[in-house]
């Protein structure tokens, strides 16, 4: 028991190491997507201005989220890895997630609420096109349904 608590401690600690080293890498900031949503769905500098802020607001509020989702997908892994299978324990680690992916759903939510309101009819149908093709390409990179079990 102490020897998969020290585990579970020392690839937590891990995790939170490496979500800070490369939290920049990789990623988009506010103004990278208006830039590119400019382009993509042919916005007015109005409206890039206010998809940036829109996106600079969503994404602050995201980090600490991501950071949790994370360290407890880590976390789950490091239950998952371990010899003597805690099923018990993998299941409340699970029900965990559920909240914070509740949370990250709002977030998205409340950013394409914001969208609506900015973007015209045919500006929408391309960003929800986009948006759509973007979840499909990442929930397609190893997630396998809600629990995401192996």
């Amino acid at each position: 028991m102490h020897r998969k608590m020290m585990t579970v401690l020392i690839v937590v600690c891990l995790a939170a190491l490496v979500s800070f080293a490369g939290e920049k890498q990789g990623k988009m900031d506010a103004a990278s997507h208006a830039v590119k949503l400019k382009a993509e769905l042919n916005l007015t500098d109005e409206q890039t201005a206010q998809v940036e802020s829109v996106f600079a607001g969503i994404l602050e509020r995201m980090q600490p989220i991501q950071a949790s989702m994370r360290a407890t997908h880590q976390e789950l892994k490091a239950l998952r890895n371990t010899t003597a299978t805690d099923s018990g324990a993998i299941e409340a680690k699970e029900t965990e997630l559920e909240p914070i992916r509740a949370q990250k759903r709002e977030l998205m939510a409340e950013r394409d609420n914001a969208m609506q309101q900015i973007l015209t009819p045919e500006q929408l149908a391309k960003y929800q096109e986009i948006v759509a093709a973007h979840s499909k390409k990442h929930m397609g990179a190893g997630h396998k349904g809600p629990g995401h079990q192996k």
